[in-house]
């Protein structure tokens, strides 16, 4: 099942955010869905120490993502875009799944899955140029290469 089949069985209009963590970076978007469109509400970014202010930066980069939100919109379900690193198999490492949990229990959010950056970007790049391309992805970062 599709993202877009996952959030658009009512017709009526459901926002989600996407939180992408990176080494020491975090981003956000918002968006809406309706039917079969997704629509692009607003993004946002933040960094933040080793160890430190990963919950402060994931809710500085919503409140960006979230700006152009109506005021009576509570966005709270989240689907978490994570590096290759963060992933043994199809499951997220212990110690990275105990970080996610912190920061959706401190900031009221309800995870509704992940997705690693490699399989999002090959799905955008299928779906821009209308086959599965045939590309190499490297992640590089200050501690791992990918």
């Amino acid at each position: 099942m599709s993202l877009l089949q996952l959030f658009s069985k009512k017709q009526q209009k459901e926002y989600f955010l996407t939180v992408g963590i990176e080494e020491h970076h975090i981003r956000a978007a918002v968006a809406s869905i309706s039917a079969d469109n997704i629509q692009l509400i607003g993004t946002g970014e933040s960094d933040f120490s080793e160890g430190e202010n990963e919950t402060e930066a994931t809710d500085i980069a919503i409140s960006m993502a979230e700006k152009n939100l109506p005021q009576n919109i509570l966005v709270e379900r989240v689907i978490f875009a994570l590096p290759q690193v963060y992933l043994k198999g199809d499951q997220v490492r212990p110690e990275y799944l105990k970080r996610l949990k912190k920061v959706s229990n401190e900031l009221n959010l309800k995870p509704h899955g992940f997705i690693e950056y490699p399989q999002a970007i090959l799905y955008f790049l299928e779906k821009e140029e209308g086959m599965s391309p045939t590309v190499f992805l490297l992640a590089v970062s200050r501690k791992n290469l990918t």
